[in-house]
């Protein structure tokens, strides 16, 4: 008996920290790619042109040079500053919108952008909060309390004020659900959305 409950116990353990490990690998292996595909594309591209401006304008700083260290890095910082200067007037958020409207017309392209944009559209949405409160409810009946995030203002329903909340379950929070609740009965807290999750995934 104990020996089946260590045992469950040390399952449990493993799986949850597999899971917790999944949800922060699967971002963070992405957006190494991406980087390391900007990277390389652009100190390919930036490389030679850079070599041959020194070659000819400065010939005493680095003479006989092929590579400089750092250009794709430099590259890389700059492209997406320009991208955040075009996103935050509006004849760059047209250009955007033109590019965008033109790989999302072309096949075979149209569908890895649009999927992309979808993942990113996500994130976007994501992170501008739909849990930034953490609230506690009576679920699943009256007497026990569980943690829950809620995800938008109240809604009238047959007369009462109901609030969304969001219950996520354990060791996978993006698997929750939605409930109704009345609004006299969430009760918020000073908890922040990291560490509600951090609750849930470690149970």
């Amino acid at each position: 008996m104990g020996t089946g409950s260590a045992a469950g116990r040390a399952y449990h353990f493993i799986r949850t920290h597999l899971v917790a490990g999944i949800l922060v690998a699967i971002p963070l292996g992405i957006t190494f790619i991406v980087v390391r595909w900007l990277f390389l594309t652009i100190d390919s591209f930036l490389q030679p042109v850079i070599i041959s401006i020194f070659h000819r304008y400065f010939p005493l700083w680095f003479p006989g040079a092929e590579t400089l260290p750092g250009v794709g890095i430099v590259g890389v910082v700059l492209v997406v500053f320009l991208l955040g200067l075009l996103t935050t007037n509006v004849l760059g958020r047209k250009l955007l919108s033109m590019l965008g409207s033109l790989l999302g017309k072309t096949p075979i392209v149209s569908n890895v952008y649009l999927a992309a944009k979808q993942v990113v559209d996500a994130l976007r949405r994501s992170g501008e909060s739909p849990f930034k409160r953490v609230v506690v409810v009576q679920y699943p009946r009256n007497g026990l309390k569980c943690v829950g995030f809620a995800t938008g203002p109240a809604v009238e329903v047959d007369g009462e004020r109901m609030l969304p909340i969001y219950i996520p379950t354990a060791p996978n929070p993006t698997s929750g659900f939605v409930i109704l609740f009345p609004e006299d009965q969430v009760v918020f807290t000073s908890m922040s959305s990291d560490a509600a999750f951090r609750m849930v995934v470690s149970r």
